[in-house]
């Protein structure tokens, strides 16, 4: 009897409790185990590092015991899918990975991630509902992406980390200027902790102006950081940083508190108490519990009317968990503040998802008002986009508005707002006094 409990044992010690398949000890005593059997051999071995794209939302939207029987079926497929001699294991969460020994050219490997994509492609259907599941793959080989275990698995990850980024569904082998990437980005992560503290970050001002009397409406704040060796870094590169560390909360908050007290100063020395402020908000603050008293709080102390400030989200935001995002900005609009969708009709969202959004404005695309008015197609989205509007009583801001050209259609054609380098680009704070107050013309 008890042979068999230290077999069962030594059997839970190495195999993962939910899917039944080797968890990571066994994997990375397997890994070393032929790491040096490749070294004495001169043989290649290959690290292929899976991670599920999105299920995140699939177990937030259909419950954590979905996502575990979800989990299952992953793993089935992979172990029934792949070759019997290719070591499949959980790592935990949705990390999957795959030793796969003794092959030849990068090719083979890539092969086998082809195969573990052709192997998640059909949908799983469980308890049914339908789901479609894909997969991020990083591989990384021995020896030349490392010479132990331990680097393999490193590098197997960043190598993930940038198929995540370069669209999902795809893999990435590791290489040189891959890590170099991910060191500069590490790098930036560490200068921005240290800009928090340093108060490195900065705001500019873009105005907003109203086509029909060509007064300044309002301006939207953005946020800038100033490296002390790079000079201006662009937000493309530090925003997606602060959203993946944690950071994006607490520089969101300090945003918000700048942006609304600089906006009621304005709105007294320059007597234009209409002149509102747009805030972009973050999917990370949106989730955080606090965000509506935290908004309530800075409105207070900065004296500003909540119908004064406009938060705006875009179309991805909604989709990365719809319900809770709708949660936050009904509250959110309760509290008498304006609530924006960015980068509308660049094709996420359907029309039925916006109006249940408690919505005030919507921001049309700036991809969209690059070609009017000579764009057969695009004419017809904002036509459509601004008749939507109109049936439901919603404000349209028109983004990226560069030339006289467009300018005048977006006019024509009834819509309220416009915001561009044509009327302005973003403008340090010494520069907005004059400029609102000398009001912008519609030429």
């Amino acid at each position: 009897g008890r042979k068999r409990v230290e077999d069962e044992l030594a059997h839970l010690s190495l195999h993962d409790g939910l899917t039944g398949i080797p968890n990571r000890a066994f994997f990375l005593e397997t890994l070393r185990k032929s790491v040096a059997r490749a070294r004495r051999a001169g043989s290649r071995v290959a690290v292929l590092l899976l991670d599920l794209d999105r299920f995140k939302q699939v177990n937030d939207r259909l419950g954590h015991e979905f996502g575990d029987a979800l989990l299952v079926d992953v793993a089935r497929r992979l172990t029934d899918g792949l070759r019997a001699g290719d070591f499949v294991a959980r790592l935990g969460g949705d990390e999957f990975v795959i030793l796969f020994e003794n092959f030849g050219h990068d090719e083979h490997a890539a092969g086998l991630a082809d195969k573990i994509t052709d192997v998640l492609a059909p949908v799983f259907r469980l308890e049914g509902q339908e789901v479609s599941v894909s997969a991020s793959i990083g591989i990384s080989t021995f020896p030349e992406c490392g010479d132990d275990a331990g680097s393999l698995m490193k590098t197997a990850d960043v190598a993930m980390y940038r198929a995540k980024e370069s669209g999902r569904n795809t893999y990435h082998f590791y290489s040189r200027s891959v890590h170099a990437e991910m060191s500069r980005r590490s790098q930036l992560e560490a200068d921005l902790r240290e800009a928090m503290r340093q108060d490195h970050f900065d705001l500019e001002y873009q105005p907003i102006a109203d086509l029909r009397n060509g007064r300044i409406a309002a301006v939207e704040a953005l946020l800038r950081w100033n490296h002390p060796d790079h000079g201006q870094v662009r937000p493309l590169e530090f925003i997606p940083i602060l959203e993946a560390t944690g950071l994006m909360n607490r520089v969101g908050e300090w945003v918000l508190a700048s942006a609304c007290a600089q906006v009621k100063e304005w709105q007294r020395t320059l007597n234009r108490p209409d002149l509102g402020v747009a805030v972009n908000l973050s999917y990370q603050q949106l989730l955080h519990r606090r965000i509506v008293d935290q908004v309530h709080r800075i409105l207070t102390n900065a004296g500003l009317e909540a119908s004064m400030l406009t938060v705006e989200i875009n179309e991805a935001t909604v989709l990365e968990n719809p319900r809770v995002v709708r949660e936050q900005l009904q509250l959110l609009a309760r509290e008498g503040v304006r609530i924006a969708l960015d980068d509308f009709g660049t094709g996420y969202s359907s029309l039925q998802a916006i109006r249940q959004l408690p919505l005030s404005t919507i921001k049309i695309d700036r991809s969209l008002v690059m070609s009017l008015p000579t764009d057969p197609e695009d004419v017809a989205v904002v036509d459509a986009v601004l008749r939507f509007a109109e049936d439901l009583d919603l404000e349209v801001i028109a983004e990226g508005v560069e030339a006289q050209a467009q300018l005048d259609f977006l006019a024509e054609r009834g819509c309220a707002l416009g915001q561009g380098y044509l009327i302005s680009p973003p403008l340090p704070v010494a520069s907005v006094d004059s400029f609102v107050s000398t009001n912008w013309r519609a030429a």
